[in-house]
């Protein structure tokens, strides 16, 4: 240590309810240790060490993270958590007070402080480093990856708006620009991180970080945005927004647009923009915290999801991604009507849409969901390739697309969008599940295994049918240990509604009668949702009891369950009933084209067997 570098003295520091301790790194407010991250103590120590002056972002930065590539979003929401954890805001600022353009001062009032406990060296910060403002800066790989912007709102409710701004700050540059985007799912995880911009960009693969905040009140919007190198930390560019929510929109467009500007990338055409009124803007505002909601729907229901997307219709009746979420609804009937009145409810919107922007990709998508609902595989496939042609990095679609491909038999092309939307987002399970069904539909049985495996580890909606695929499996092989695990995670998963499932498939696996009646009583008492009808019918297929498995297709049919027909069309699980005159009745029941059934299995593919004993099929 030299003789300039100052000292850091370490004390005591009462204020109000609270107690810094820096000699026991803690902070106890009436006397109950406060639970914070260690960088945010770290925070409020320097703060309290350094009161008497503003301290700089970049001494901060340098004080709290030293020697390690950080950006102002990092620091921001260690001030946002340290304000949280001291019952402060950016408003009030009794406490931490933002020093605009500099910093922030501590200034909350010490009461009897209790003096130094002891004196330890801390070399002096850096000089700050400098802005690097709007440079553009040519990459050899134009790949980026927009971390989760940090929520500054003084109202943590407001969470959904820096959630739906972000992902549609990411959408945006991607629809705008030929930069490659990660997508959100495989970005959520940086939430609130600590780790450095050049790890990130590592784990990710990407050549460059857009990071930022969010600040909402009172209708008034502050969003700060940046352009960082992945693997050195430089900044490339940096803008901060002082708007209203009016001007939401053209935030979004300005700040893919410079983004594009400054890595010198291609801005193709991007597609039809939705008009800007004072209705879309307030009807806006509903659809960010119903999409917010959606993430959650499957767990905590549908109702506010619903709620919302209806009060954003109420307000502009032709806002599409609001008729969008309202489709998807009722295509999970979620909303306590009859299937026959689904379909009718969700033509009905597609014709909205329609109405409002027909060459718009979700318009697109829509036409394609109800082409598919309606049995028309090869109209279904055509508008898949017309939206994901809109819109070529939305990984649903191209999870929709690839089983729309398997709806007309192409097994070639259904891999080839489903590995499409697996690269434009490598933690959404959709297109997973398409890649899992394709894999199966072209007897790649152990690839299948590998991606269903990959589905679970993921914890999202479809780790259950995952986890149900891999159980069968164990099933066909008589593998009864795998069995026995993967049952004790369904159940784990899903609870006791699935214990009797479960035991029927052990025993099974243990090469053991199985009787399917319980099975039987589940479809009279509580008839499963669309999406496991076919986990049902390969039950009664592996069992030996046609007829429950067959009742099962026709429901299937009756139901227009699309996702279903296409597993048990082009499953090989399935074959053993393709000799039963049943079903090819089936096969005509959902509009099926000739020898769509199934592909040849693949040299060296296992097919599942049945038992072949017979077995009690139930009353």
């Amino acid at each position: 240590m030299t003789s300039n570098e100052p000292l850091r003295t370490a004390g005591r520091y009462r204020f109000g309810n609270f107690l810094l301790d820096d000699a026991r790194r803690e902070l106890r407010e009436s006397g109950r240790r406060v639970d914070v991250q260690r960088k945010v103590l770290d925070l409020l120590l320097y703060l309290a060490q350094h009161r008497d002056r503003a301290v700089s972002k970049d001494e901060l930065i340098e004080a709290v993270w030293p020697g390690v590539v950080v950006t102002e979003s990092v620091l921001a929401r260690a001030i946002m958590k340290a304000r949280r954890a001291v019952h402060d805001d950016a408003e009030g600022a009794q406490v931490i007070r933002t020093v605009h353009g500099h910093g922030y001062q501590f200034v909350a009032r010490l009461e009897g402080a209790d003096g130094v406990i002891q004196a330890s060296a801390m070399p002096a910060p850096r000089a700050a480093r400098p802005d690097a403002g709007a440079a553009s800066v040519p990459v050899k790989t134009a790949t980026l990856a927009v971390l989760p912007f940090a929520n500054l709102s003084p109202d943590p409710e407001h969470g959904y708006f820096a959630t739906g701004i972000h992902e549609e700050i990411l959408n945006e540059i991607a629809r705008r620009t030929g930069i490659r985007v990660i997508a959100r799912t495989s970005v959520a995880q940086y939430v609130d991180t600590d780790k450095p911009i050049p790890v990130i960009a590592a784990e990710l693969g990407v050549a460059n970080i857009v990071e930022g905040s969010i600040r909402y009140a009172g209708g008034a919007v502050r969003i700060n945005a940046h352009l960082i190198e992945g693997a050195t930390g430089v900044r490339l560019w940096s803008h901060t927004y002082d708007r209203t929510f009016a001007d939401i929109f053209a935030i979004q467009t300005d700040v893919a647009q410079r983004i594009a500007g400054a890595l010198q990338a291609q801005i193709p055409g991007a597609g039809p923009d939705l008009p800007s009124t004072p209705a879309r803007i307030a009807a806006y505002e509903q659809y960010l915290i119903a999409r917010s909601l959606r993430d959650r729907a499957f767990a905590g229901g549908w109702a506010p999801v619903v709620e919302h997307v209806q009060r954003a219709l109420a307000l502009d009746p032709d806002f599409i991604p609001a008729l969008w979420l309202l489709h998807n609804a009722y295509q999970n009937r979620m909303l306590g009507v009859s299937d026959a009145q689904a379909l009718e409810e969700m033509r009905r919107l597609t014709a909205r849409a329609e109405a409002a922007a027909p060459d718009h990709a979700l318009t697109l998508a829509l036409q394609a969901k109800d082409a598919g609902f309606a049995w028309q595989w090869t109209a279904a496939m055509a508008l898949w390739e017309r939206a994901i042609a809109a819109d070529p990095t939305d990984p649903v679609s191209l999870g929709n697309a690839a089983f729309a491909a398997l709806g007309v038999a192409d097994t070639d092309r259904a891999l080839e969008l489903a590995r499409t939307g697996i690269r434009a987002d490598p933690g959404h399970d959709w297109p997973r599940f398409a890649y899992l069904t394709a894999l199966r539909a072209a007897g790649d049985f152990a690839a299948g295994r590998h991606e269903a495996e990959v589905i679970v580890a993921l914890g999202g909606d479809r780790r259950f049918p995952a986890a149900v695929t891999l159980l069968l499996d164990a099933v066909a092989a008589r593998d009864a240990v795998a069995a026995a695990r993967l049952g004790a995670e369904l159940v784990g998963m899903a609870g006791s509604q699935v214990a009797d499932y479960v035991a029927l498939l052990e025993t099974l696996a243990r090469d053991e009668p199985a009787d399917t009646a319980v099975l039987k009583h589940m479809l009279r008492v509580a008839p499963p949702p669309n999406a496991n009808q076919w986990m049902l019918a390969q039950a009664f297929a592996a069992a030996g009891d046609d007829d429950g498995a067959f009742a099962l297709l026709d429901q299937i049919a009756a139901t227009h369950s699309m996702f279903s027909a296409i597993r048990v069309r082009m499953d090989p699980a399935f074959a053993a009933l393709r000799a039963d005159p049943r079903y090819r009745r089936f096969l005509a029941a959902v509009a099926a084209p000739e020898g769509s059934a199934l592909r040849p299995t693949s040299a060296g593919a296992q097919r599942p067997t049945r038992r072949g004993r017979p077995v009690r099929p139930g009353r």
